[in-house]
């Protein structure tokens, strides 16, 4: 049997990601100022909102810095690319349903 060495060699995926540790602390320093008048639903679309506008990798950043989960992030960031004004007018719908 023939082995490729050549993948055993191979670093693995995180030895290749560098933490930007600057980028890590302007986000501590903002969510810091911002969180105490946040409800969750804002700290959602807030974290959402930063990590679409660092793109790739942004859910990871921004979870390190705020200690919000991922899947939260994503969700913001979910709620934010439908349309924030959809689903605020589905819920004014809904209550006004209920009424």
């Amino acid at each position: 049997m023939v082995y490729n060495l050549a993948y055993f060699k191979r670093k693995s995926p995180n030895e290749n990601m560098k933490r930007d540790l600057e980028l890590e602390a302007s986000f501590v320093e903002k969510y810091g100022s911002i969180e105490p008048v946040l409800n969750e639903r804002g700290r959602r679309l807030w974290a959402g909102a930063e990590s679409r506008a660092i793109g790739y990798g942004g859910d990871s950043v921004v979870s390190s810095a705020t200690g919000l989960s991922r899947i939260t992030i994503r969700a913001g960031r979910r709620e934010i690319e439908t349309g924030v004004e959809k689903l605020a007018n589905l819920f004014e719908l809904f209550v006004n349903y209920k009424n």
